[in-house]
């Protein structure tokens, strides 16, 4: 609840994002990408969650 009051951030810029997409790591940590760091994630090797 509070994530939506006060938006969730990006793992990468630690910036608020309002639909972030979701990237798996090769740990198997999840992710959660704003659209400006999807670039970074995909040069990563970060696998995208649907």
């Amino acid at each position: 609840m509070l994530s939506k009051l006060f938006g969730e951030k990006c793992t990468i810029c630690k910036h608020k994002c309002k639909k972030p997409s979701k990237y798996m790591d090769d740990i198997g940590n999840e992710m959660k990408v704003c659209v400006k760091c999807v670039s970074y994630a995909e040069r990563r090797a970060y696998r995208k969650i649907h």
